[in-house]
């Protein structure tokens, strides 16, 4: 009899056995993560990455894209579970990419600068803390990128990304100077100049608000160093042809920034803000009108919670000179009350949430 139980006890633990590694394999075929989805991607290249042709505010260039690169990450561990480059591509629509299902985290990074180290993009973490260099940025392939992170992917979907772009543009459309009533009355300012001071060089390429130390191009004066070798046509200086005086000088002038901005709400200190700057003779004496961008001067309102530039605005600036400036590129003139009203400043900013740069 001991026997006989000895041998039904073994049947059953084999049978028993069977039935457990059956629904094992039963429920590891229903594991959603073994489940091989298509995700169609479009990029929306129509909100934030258009740049412009020779005008650079004329002329859209719509397909503003050289190169695309598509990374997606498991959400939890990082690990690149898909990756796909696309270059000249004749549209960012329709973008289809087939993986396993789970959670993900899509990546994407268009028009990658030279010294961006692409080996690095099987490394989340390495993406996560890319630098752009705005002497790398390059017209109208501004480096732009775009994330979704913790997507959930179970079943064949569709999703856009909208991707951010790290450049601003400021645009100044007109220079003349009002002498009336002053010592320099009728004259005008010779040999003059224009250039961006205090531009900040580097960001980071994603997650943006993650601050990294200020490194400027051009800090407090012009540098020829700082404005050789961009890829952007008159990143950081431009000629001007003639002398200012009472006519208007509407040749337009165009610089590439990066987002330098304080937040007023919290009393950051101002410290190097971006600054546009006109240079020249004024009776013979060498001067300079040192502009803030986008900051309360003694001839406009200011309501707004943040002064300085902010990331992917195009800003207009009209000036009119109005007296001597400062004697230093460094030192504005609104900020001595003896030298108040040297300039004035029509000033206009828009979001590029649907505009062209």
């Amino acid at each position: 009899m001991k026997i006989i139980n000895s041998r039904a006890h073994l049947y059953a633990n084999f049978v028993l056995g069977a039935i457990c590694t059956a629904l094992a394999l039963s429920c590891s075929k229903d594991k959603p993560e073994d489940k091989i989805c298509t995700l169609t991607i479009n990029v929306n290249t129509a909100l934030s990455t258009r740049a412009t042709g020779t005008g650079l505010d004329t002329m859209p260039n719509k397909l503003a894209t050289r190169t695309l690169h598509i990374m997606v990450y498991d959400s939890q561990s990082g690990t690149l579970i898909k990756y796909k480059k696309i270059d000249n591509p004749d549209s960012v629509k329709n973008i289809q990419l087939a993986f396993n299902s789970g959670v993900r985290d899509i990546y994407i990074l268009g028009n990658p600068q030279p010294s961006m180290n692409l080996d690095n993009l099987t490394d989340r973490a390495a993406l996560r803390g890319m630098i752009s260099d705005l002497k790398e940025e390059e017209t109208p392939w501004f480096t732009y990128g775009g994330l979704s992170v913790e997507r959930e992917v179970f079943d064949n979907t569709t999703m856009t990304i909208i991707p951010f772009r790290l450049v601003s543009k400021l645009i100044v459309r007109s220079i003349k100077a009002d002498f009336a009533g002053t010592p320099w009355e009728g004259m005008q300012l010779t040999s003059p100049r224009i250039y961006m001071t205090n531009v900040v060089s580097r960001k980071k390429t994603f997650l943006m608000n993650e601050s990294i130390p200020k490194v400027f191009l051009n800090k407090d004066s012009l540098s020829i160093t700082d404005g050789t070798g961009n890829l952007s046509r008159n990143l950081l200086c431009d000629t001007i042809a003639s002398a200012i005086g009472a006519s208007p000088h509407t040749t337009r002038h165009h610089f590439t920034v990066y987002e330098n901005y304080y937040d007023q709400f919290v009393n950051e200190p101002v410290i190097n803000p971006t600054c546009v700057v006109i240079d020249g003779y004024l009776g013979g004496i060498k001067t300079y009108y040192m502009i803030p961008v986008n900051f309360p001067t003694s001839s406009s309102a200011w309501s707004d919670e943040y002064w300085g530039i902010m990331k992917n605005k195009i800003y207009y600036l009209d000036i009119t000179l109005k007296g001597m400036g400062s004697d230093s590129p460094a030192r504005s003139p609104v900020s001595d009350s003896s030298l108040l009203n040297v300039y004035s400043i029509k000033f206009q900013e828009h979001d590029l949430g649907n505009a062209e740069i």
